[in-house]
């Protein structure tokens, strides 16, 4: 994944772009997965996620496919 964390100023903008997708008040795909890249970077960096077993491998997954 990315070595740069989001700030939490983009943290939160990520979190406003997916809640208006979530309503149908967002539709640039590729706006949403940069959004949702940026809030699970964050759960993994801030999280005690193992990114070699369990949910954390998956999450490092996701991470990279939407990066």
């Amino acid at each position: 994944m990315a070595d740069d964390k989001p700030s939490n100023s983009e943290l939160m903008a990520s979190a406003k772009v997916m809640a208006d997708a979530v309503t149908g008040k967002e539709t640039d795909a590729g706006k949403i997965a940069g959004a949702a890249a940026d809030v699970i970077d964050a759960a993994s960096s801030y999280g005690v996620v193992d990114e070699k077993q369990g949910v954390g491998k998956y999450i490092d997954q996701a991470g990279n496919y939407l990066h």
